[in-house]
């Protein structure tokens, strides 16, 4: 088959989709100026084959985004069960350990309580005038709360050190805070072991409860392939090709001393 020709099954099976039943949505602007029009400047076999890998991508992107949903799942329904806390999980045991990783932080009374269960993170603030407050991944998302560490004042000079060479280095142990933009205060604190870690830690378990609250947030809607070639002139194609190969077969067909 001559590379005129070569694209005429290409062509006609544009033809086959373009006459079927319209999608009852209007094409987003995402998909008509990134894929649809550059698809229409192609050749019939380059646009049905990068129609495709197009509509390939998309529902890849929903797939992978379905196994995050379903790991998140999993992750979520063992936080009722096993919560992500400061350090240490309730009762009397639990209490005593805080305080004495509070003292050797040189914070006697930071008891504060904070955990990641499947509402989200919750603040205990004992001495504070809100005892308790639950923050979304949605507010950390924003900025409105920052989550942040405060380490001990004798880890500075050794962290400034350590930080020449590494540029990630945390301490040991320290405090998490909860800093609200809104109000410029840090709202809770609470003592941790390698708190720099619990944070991410608090911060992945707050982005699957999101996850699975919101599960099609993401999502790409498919279009299909009729949508993707709206703006391909098949009769224009077919024209373009019937010129070049009556061309190529004048050509072939021209005394080479009548072409010289």
């Amino acid at each position: 088959m001559s590379e005129p020709t070569q694209n005429l099954p290409a062509l006609e099976q544009i033809r086959r989709i373009q006459q079927l039943p319209p999608t009852n949505w209007p094409l987003p602007d995402e998909y008509a100026i990134r894929i649809a029009q550059p698809i229409a400047k192609l050749p019939p076999e380059e646009a049905i084959k990068k129609a495709k890998e197009e509509l390939a991508k998309l529902q890849k992107i929903n797939d992978d985004l379905n196994a995050k949903l379903e790991k998140a799942q999993e992750a979520v329904a063992k936080l009722d069960d096993v919560p992500i806390t400061n350090l240490g999980q309730r009762g009397l045991r639990g209490l005593i350990l805080r305080w004495l990783l509070s003292m050797l932080n040189a914070t006697p009374f930071s008891l504060n309580w904070v955990e990641v269960n499947s509402s989200g993170l919750q603040l205990y603030n004992p001495f504070s005038p809100t005892s308790s407050r639950t923050i979304t991944y949605g507010q950390l998302a924003s900025g409105e709360i920052v989550l942040g560490v405060d380490p001990p004042a004798y880890f500075d000079w050794i962290l400034g050190v350590i930080r020449q060479f590494r540029k990630k280095a945390s301490p040991p142990w320290g405090e998490i805070t909860v800093y609200e933009r809104g109000s410029g205060k840090v709202i809770a604190t609470a003592i941790a072991l390698w708190p720099a870690q619990k944070v991410e830690q608090m911060k992945t378990a707050l982005s699957n409860i999101h996850r699975v609250r919101n599960p099609f947030e993401g999502h790409k809607q498919l279009p299909r392939l009729i949508d993707l070639l709206m703006y391909y002139d098949a009769d224009a194609w077919a024209e373009r090709i019937e010129q070049t190969a009556q061309a190529a077969q004048t050509a072939s067909e021209t005394p080479p001393e009548a072409q010289a």
